[in-house]
Parts: C-alpha cells; structure tokens; sequence
C-alpha cells in the first residue's frame, strides 16, 4: 500500500489500516494484538529501520478495527518512508508493510504541493485550446505599436524592414499623381517589362494639355525639330512622301541632272528621292551641296 504525505509534517499525516490477524483472515483488534516496542518499524529513503516514536492504537470499527499510524515531522523528512508490522513470536498478527511518498517540498517524491489552492504555471509549453480576449487582443497591439524604434530588430524581420523603410512622416510622403516624391533615376526602363504600358494601358486623353505643362511641350516640339534625321527608322522611300524626305531638300544636298531633281540622305552620298525637272533657258541652279558638320 503506498499513501501521499507532506513532506515533514506530522500533524494530520495519521494513517488507518486493518491488520490481519495471524493464520486468520480476520481484522486484528486491540485484544488480538499488543504492540510491543520493535514491532513497528520504519526506514527512511532505504536508511536503517528504527523502532517507530508512536505504536498505533487499535479504533473499534462494529466487530473489527482498524490501527491508527501517527508521525512526527522527522519522520517524513525522506522522499519514501517504509513502516513495517512484525510481531514477535509467537505471532498475533500477519507480517505487513505500507510506504508513505512525500510531496510539498524540494527534497520530496513530489516538490508540487498538492495543498496549494491556486497554481502558478512558470513555462506552460502546450498552448491547445488557448484564446485571447478582447482586451487582451488590444493590449498587445499596443504593446507592438508602442514599441520603441531605438530597439534592436533581427536582420531580416518584418520590423526591421518596417524600421529602415517607415522612417519619416506619412504626410511627407508622395500622394497619388504626386511625382515629386521620387527621387531622379526612380523610374528607369529597368522598372517595367516589356509590353508594360502600351496603347491598352492609356486611357483616351489621359494625356491633356492639363497633365503637359508648357514647357513639357516646348520640348517635346524642341525635340522633334532638333532630331537628328540621319537617326531613327528610315519609313520612306523614293515614292513615299514623309516630313523627314521634306526636310532634307532644305538641308541636305540635292542635284539635278539631266531633267531630274535628287535630293539626298544625311550622308548627301545616297539618295532619298528625285523628281523630274523641267528647267527654262539660261543658267539655272542645278546643285544644292551644303556642307556636313
């Protein structure tokens, strides 16, 4: 038989058990048994057996009894306490043990003290079935969002990429529409894939004379007058008529021979385009060469 103890207190450890009669099997009573000193014994943790401070009594209980066991606090200061019953011959009794296993104590079977009312858990590793409340939701908001920025983050974290990126008032930042916000060189043709933005992609006057400023549109049409036409796709041919092909006979070379105007490339090598020349008598101008820089 094995009973739970307090380590170390005797008061209100006091243990009832029936003892067998010997040869019998009957509950001894007070007249069947007297218990002499060395008849109960008791060991401490296996220590050496020692005659028990207390002999137990015998309590009537209807036509048997039951033998009450007390202790004193010395005696339970182990983590297994054994107490054996052995009468001396002639025997009245059947030989019998129990052991008694401590608790409450850090030198107990059992530290934990089963007395305790309310427990403290220190590290609880299985959270199955857990919640939180309401309040205890917004308390831990807060707690994220009161924590300090001064803080060390670990590389790599969500609050540390927070930190390094979040770094300046929302109200600095560009709003929608707002390019100034981005810094020269933001937007290269690296930031978009082929095929981003196309004819799809623009809505009908998307682009108005309020989304151009002025001076975006002088020089738009500074860039189209100042284009280099030895530059660029070549579209027309000797019987396409293009704004570059115009061009080039006010600046480029042309000559004519033989009935027919030829009016050259940026090269004034290879010809763009001719025309049939119907020329007067006298001496009419014949060649145009200005001068390549």
């Amino acid at each position: 038989m094995s009973f739970l103890r307090k380590y170390a207190v005797g008061a209100g450890a006091d243990i009832y058990i029936p003892i067998i009669k010997r040869a019998v099997v009957d509950f001894a009573v007070g007249a069947d048994f007297t218990v002499a000193a060395g008849d109960v014994k008791i060991s401490i943790d296996g220590a050496a057996a020692a005659n028990i401070g207390t002999l137990p009594v015998a309590l009537a209980m209807g036509n048997g009894a039951v033998w009450k066991f007390v202790f004193t606090n010395a005696e339970l200061t182990g983590k297994y306490i054994t107490v054996t019953v052995v009468d001396a011959a002639t025997k009245a009794v059947e030989d019998q043990s129990f052991v008694i296993e401590t608790y409450g104590n850090a030198s107990a079977l059992h530290p934990f003290d089963l007395g305790t009312a309310n427990v403290t858990t220190g590290t609880n590793l299985d959270k199955t079935g857990y919640t939180l409340t309401a309040a205890e939701y917004a308390a831990l908001v807060n707690l994220i969002f009161d924590e300090l920025t001064a803080e060390a983050r670990t590389a790599g974290s969500y609050g540390q990429l927070i930190k390094d990126n979040l770094n300046a008032a929302v109200g600095s930042r560009a709003i929608p529409g707002d390019l100034m916000g981005l810094v020269a060189g933001a937007i290269t043709n690296l930031k978009f894939a082929a095929g981003a933005i196309d004819a799809a992609a623009i809505a009908t006057d998307a682009f108005g004379a309020l989304e151009l400023a002025a001076d975006a549109v002088n020089e738009i049409a500074d860039g189209i007058l100042d284009r280099n036409m030895g530059t660029g796709t070549d579209s027309g041919s000797p019987t396409v008529r293009t704004l570059r092909q115009a061009v080039r006979f006010l600046r480029n070379r042309w000559a004519i021979a033989a009935g027919t105007l030829t009016v050259y490339k940026e090269d004034d090598i290879t010809a763009s385009w001719t025309s049939t020349i119907t020329t007067t008598a006298g001496n009419p101008v014949s060649e145009s060469d200005p001068p390549n820089v």
